[in-house]
């Protein structure tokens, strides 16, 4: 039987990612081969755009936003060798752009997603790329991708219960699932997984406040009739273990 093999990365956050554990992830790509590569969202940090700034102003946000790219577009290229399709959810932060192009329509072409990402060029060189905007979802059989609207102890069983379908999800950087049955019919069963992420897990911001951050990949092997196994990969210090392998930056 055919399947594919799906590699899903949750919240790069670039250029804040977490070097050990993207070089580890890297490493793991390398060897699974996936035919599918999923980017969950908060793809940038889009830092210079944030409403947070008060002082942002259209040249510096520009600037950084550029930067924040070239990063991102280095990991897309590295990520994405073996990969046929990539599918990408936007984020909260990558929707900063939306909304920061609202207020600046004058650099609106500047800051655009799809064009800092290259999208047409990469289509042009035969790569299959599928995009949604915050809070819509992409499938692969029967799992679904989205970035997360939730956040909290609950965030998996909010996000099962809202979608009503098996779906991957990051935006909370922590590990959790929910399993959702229907009391009708016990085969009518859906799962959420949040996956962690590969940012740092102590950015500028926290001011070294504690969190349950994750740093984390999966692998979901898809069949043909759409049903799927999936294993989420937790990397501790740069370190992994998959299939008996063990990865390390």
């Amino acid at each position: 039987m055919a399947y594919k093999t799906v590699l899903i990365l949750p919240d790069l956050h670039a250029p804040l990612y977490d070097e050990q554990a993207v070089e580890t992830a890297l490493k793991i790509a390398k060897y699974v081969k996936p035919t599918h590569t999923v980017f969950l969202g908060d793809v940038i940090e889009a830092e210079g755009v944030s409403e947070y700034i008060k002082d942002s102003v259209a040249a510096r946000a520009v600037s950084d936003i550029s930067k924040e790219f070239d990063s991102f577009n280095n990991l897309f290229d590295r990520f994405t060798t073996y990969s046929d399709e990539v599918l990408i959810t936007k984020g909260n932060h990558c929707d900063r752009l939306r909304k920061y192009a609202d207020q600046h329509p004058e650099v609106a072409s500047l800051v655009n997603f799809e064009k800092n990402i290259h999208l047409r060029e990469r289509r042009k060189d035969g790569k299959k790329i599928r995009i949604c905007e915050y809070n819509e979802a992409l499938s692969l059989g029967k799992l679904w991708f989205t970035h997360g609207t939730y956040t909290g102890d609950t965030a998996s069983k909010k996000m099962v219960m809202a979608y009503q379908r098996s779906i991957c999800f990051g935006h909370t950087h922590s590990y959790s699932t929910f399993t959702w049955t229907s009391p009708i019919d016990v085969k009518d069963k859906h799962t959420a997984y949040n996956l962690g992420c590969l940012c740092s897990q102590n950015p500028g911001f926290m001011r070294n406040k504690p969190n349950a951050w994750t740093h984390m990949v999966a692998v979901a092997y898809i069949r043909d009739n759409g049903c799927f196994n999936l294993y989420p990969v937790g990397i501790f210090d740069g370190v992994a273990v998959f299939n008996g392998k063990e990865f390390s930056s």
